[in-house]
C-alpha cells in the first residue's frame, strides 16, 4: 500500500520532493519520493538509446591512445560539434583528469570549452542511459582539479537531476538505477545527505521489478548498502524475485548477493534459504574457495538450515580427505561449532582428515578442527589414532599456540574423558602464565575459567591425581547465570515441594564447595533428604548420595537437534554422578509446554 503527500520544495523546474508511506507487511515506513512536474503534455521521454557511429569508435580509439592534455585539446578543437557525442565528451574529461601533465587551469579549465563538454554530457544523458552512467561516473572524479569548483558542483547537481528525471520517465532499467545509486552515493561524503538522496530512487526499481532476473539481480543488490529508509522495500522486491530465479543464478551472482547481505549484516531468512537451496543444487560445481566463501558468509550472518547441513554432509562424504584447502575444513568445523551441528558424517570426515593431514595444519587450524569433538560431545570413531596424533602435535607445537586455543583443546579432551596429564606441568607453569599476562582483561578471565575447568575435571575424573602446581586466579570471579533457568527453577519449586514434603527441603542456586566457582558447579535446584540437611555444605569431598541435584537444560545445552548434551553439560552431569549426587535432568522446553497445557 502506498500513499504520498507533496512537499513543494522547488527541487528543480522538473522535479518536486514528496514523501510516501509504504506498508511492507506489518511495517509502515515513510520514504522519500520524487514527483515529476509535467510542463508540456506533448513532451515524451526519450527511451531510444543513441547509437554510436563508426566515427565515435575511431575517435574513442584515438583519444584512448593520447598521453597528454595538450594533444587531447588539439584533437577536440579539430572536431565538428556533431562529432562530440556525450560519450566522447565524458571520455575526454575523464582522460584530462587522469593525465599527469600540467595545464593552465585558469586559462583553459574555466573556459567555455570545458563548459561546452559538460553541456554536451548533460543534454545527452536523458537520451542515452549509457551516457548517463558514464556522466555520473565523471562526477565522482576530483573535477575541482580540472575546472572551477562551482562548475564542478553545478555539473554534479545537473547530473543528479538528470538521473532522477530519467528514473521518473522510466528510461532506466533496474540494474542501471542500482549503478546510479552506487555512483551518486559517492557524491556525498556525509552519510545522512547520501541516504537522503539515494533513497529517492527506490520507485524506479519497484516499477520495473518485472525486469529483474537471474542475470541482473546481483547488480540490483549492489544498491542496498547505499539505501536506508527504502532498503526494506528494495529488499522485499529482491526477495520475491529471487524466489523465481534463484535456480538460474551463476556462482558469481550467488556469491555477490550473499556478500552484499553479509556486508550490511542483513539476515533475510527467505533470501538465505534460497541461496542455501542453490548451493545444494550446485555443490558439485563449486570450487573449494567458493564453498569457503559461502560458509564464511553464513557464519557471519548466523544462518543455518537443515538443507545446508545436509549439503555439507554430502560434500564431506564425497570428498573427505581429498579436500585440498585446509581453510575449508577449518571453516566447516567453525560452522559446526557455532551452530552445534553434531552431524556424524561431518565429524567422522573431519577426524579422518585430521589423522591424514594433521601435520599440515597451523595451530589455529588444529584448534578449530579438534575442539569441536569435545564441545559437541562426540568421540572420534578412530579415537586412539586421533588423540595420538593430537598429542604429538601439541608436544611439538605447544609454544606456538595461543593460550586460549591450547586450553580449549585440553578442556575439550577432558569433556571426552581423555585426560591430558602430560600437559599439566606445561600449562600450570611460569612460562605459560607469563604468556597469559599479555592478554586483554576479558581473555584473562576466559583463561582463568578454562584453567578451573581443566583442573577440576582432572581432579574429579582421575582419582588420586594431585600433582597440580599451586596457582591463584587473578581475575574477579563473576558467574553469569542464565536468567531463564533461574526463573524456571523458581516456577517448579511449588510442585516439587508438594512431592517431596515441603519447600524447606529445597534450595536454589547451590554452590558446591571445594570446586571452582563456575556455572557448571552451581546446582539449579537441590533436593535434600531433610530440612536440617539443607544447611550442610556439599561438594567434592562430602557424602552426597542422599541429595538430588536438579539440572534444568535450556535449548543451548543441547546440539542443534536437541538430542545430545553438548560437551560441557555432559561433563557437568558426569561429574555430579562421580561425586555421588543423584541427578534429575529437566528440559526447559518440556517444562514450558507442560506449563502451557495446564
Amino acid at each position: 500500500m502506498l500513499t504520498h503527500r507533496l512537499l513543494y520544495a522547488n527541487y528543480s523546474r522538473y522535479l518536486a520532493n514528496s514523501t510516501a508511506f509504504v506498508q511492507n507487511g506489518p511495517k509502515i515506513r515513510e520514504v522519500p519520493l520524487v514527483v515529476r512536474r509535467i510542463l508540456d503534455e506533448s513532451r515524451k521521454p526519450q527511451t531510444i538509446p543513441r547509437a554510436h557511429t563508426l566515427i565515435d569508435k575511431r575517435l574513442i580509439e584515438r583519444i584512448e591512445a593520447l598521453s597528454s592534455n595538450s594533444s587531447l585539446i588539439q584533437l577536440l578543437e579539430t572536431l565538428k560539434y556533431s562529432q562530440v557525442t556525450p560519450q566522447i565528451a565524458t571520455l575526454s574529461l575523464t582522460k584530462m583528469s587522469e593525465f599527469k601533465d600540467e595545464y593552465n587551469k585558469e586559462g583553459f579549465a574555466s573556459s567555455a570549452f570545458i563548459k561546452r563538454l559538460l553541456d554536451i554530457i548533460v543534454s545527452g544523458v536523458e537520451k542515452d542511459s549509457t551516457s548517463l552512467i558514464e556522466g555520473l561516473s565523471l562526477g565522482v572524479l576530483e573535477l575541482e582539479n580540472l575546472m572551477d569548483p562551482l562548475d564542478a558542483i553545478s555539473f554534479r547537481r545537473k547530473m543528479f537531476e538528470a538521473a532522477l528525471i530519467s528514473m521518473t520517465d522510466g528510461v532506466l532499467k533496474p540494474c542501471e538505477i542500482a549503478k546510479t545509486v552506487c555512483i551518486i552515493s559517492e557524491y556525498f561524503p556525509d552519510r545522512g545527505a547520501k541516504f537522503r538522496e539515494t533513497d529517492k530512487f527506490w520507485p524506479g526499481i519497484m516499477d520495473k521489478s518485472e525486469e529483474i532476473n537471474s542475470k541482473n539481480i546481483s547488480t540490483v543488490c549492489k544498491a542496498l548498502p547505499h539505501l536506508k529508509k527504502s532498503r526494506d522495500i528494495v529488499m522485499k522486491t529482491i526477495e520475491y524475485k529471487l524466489d523465481d530465479c534463484y535456480r538460474d543464478l551463476d556462482t558469481s551472482s550467488a556469491l555477490e548477493v550473499l556478500g552484499i547481505l553479509t556486508g550490511i549484516g542483513e539476515r533475510n531468512r527467505r533470501i538465505l534459504d534460497n541461496l542455501s537451496d542453490w548451493i545444494s543444487l550446485n555443490i558439485q560445481k563449486l570450487s573449494e574457495k567458493e564453498l569457503l566463501a559461502f560458509i564464511y558468509c553464513f557464519t557471519s550472518l548466523e544462518f543455518t538450515s537443515l538443507t545446508f547441513e545436509r549439503t555439507l554432509e554430502r560434500y564431506m562424504k564425497a570428498k573427505g580427505v581429498r579436500i585440498k584447502d585446509i581453510e575449508l575444513i577449518s571453516s566447516i568445523c567453525e560452522y559446526a561449532f557455532k551452530f552445534r551441528l553434531r552431524n556424524l558424517t561431518i565429524l567422522e570426515g573431519v577426524s579422518e582428515y585430521f589423522i591424514s593431514h594433521g601435520k599440515k595444519l597451523t595451530p589455529s587450524q588444529i584448534h578449530s578442527v579438534v575442539r569441536i569433538f569435545g564441545e559437541l560431545n562426540y568421540h572420534p570413531p578412530n579415537g586412539f589414532k586421533f588423540f595420538e596424533n593430537l598429542e604429538n602435535l601439541l608436544d611439538n607445537k605447544f609454544h606456538e599456540f595461543d593460550p586460549i586455543e591450547i586450553l580449549n583443546i585440553l578442556v575439550g579432551a577432558v569433556y571426552l574423558e581423555v585426560y591430558p596429564l602430560n600437559f599439566v606441568d606445561k600449562v600450570f607453569s611460569k612460562d605459560f602464565f607469563t604468556k597469559c599476562s599479555n592478554l586483554s582483561s576479558p581473555e584473562k578471565t576466559e583463561v582463568d575459567n578454562l584453567l578451573r575447568i581443566l583442573e577440576s575435571g582432572i581432579r574429579v575424573g582421575v582419582k588420586g591425581y594431585e600433582r597440580f602446581p599451586i596457582w591463584r586466579s587473578n581475575s574477579y570471579q563473576y558467574v553469569n547465570r542464565n536468567f531463564r533457568v533461574g526463573k524456571a527453577a523458581k516456577k517448579i519449586m511449588g510442585p516439587l515441594g508438594e512431592i517431596v514434603g515441603g519447600l524447606d527441603r529445597l534450595n536454589l542456586d547451590v554452590i558446591l564447595s571445594s570446586l571452582p566457582l563456575t556455572p557448571i558447579y552451581i546446582i539449579d535446584l537441590m533436593i535434600y533428604p531433610s530440612a536440617a540437611a539443607k544447611f550442610t555444605r556439599l561438594g567434592k569431598d562430602t557424602k552426597n548420595n542422599m541429595v538430588t541435584a536438579v539440572i534444568i537444560h535450556p535449548s543451548e545445552h543441547y546440539d542443534s537437534k536437541g538430542q545430545h548434551l553438548i560437551g560441557i553439560q555432559a561433563h557437568r552431569i558426569r561429574h555430579l554422578k562421580q561425586m555421588n549426587f543423584k541427578v534429575m535432568e529437566l528440559s526447559m522446553k518440556k517444562l514450558y509446554h507442560m506449563s502451557r497445557s495446564e
